[in-house]
């Protein structure tokens, strides 16, 4: 449920009030997806949130330097891991 929840946050934000809560449902969606061993959607997701976020200057809603760090670790850490381990 909570994977639904976070995933509608981040298709469906658009007003102001919405928007600060995009960057925490990335990340997560992102931890619980690989929490669960859903590892390949856990990367599309990081995947996407840097994608959107990682080249941008500064914005009211964006993530900090640190959320940008946290999520680059942890697609490095997810690609690691899926090499390692392909899925199934």
């Amino acid at each position: 449920m909570a994977i639904k929840c976070y995933r509608f946050v981040i298709d469906h934000a658009q007003a102001d009030r919405d928007l600060a809560f995009v960057v925490p449902a990335y990340l997560r969606l992102s931890e619980l997806l690989e929490q669960v061993g859903r590892k390949d959607e856990a990367l599309a997701v990081a995947d996407q949130f840097l994608k959107v976020y990682g080249g941008q200057k500064k914005h009211p809603h964006g993530p900090t330097e640190e959320q940008l760090s946290l999520m680059s670790l942890r697609m490095t850490r997810l690609l690691t891991s899926l090499q390692r381990d392909p899925p199934k």
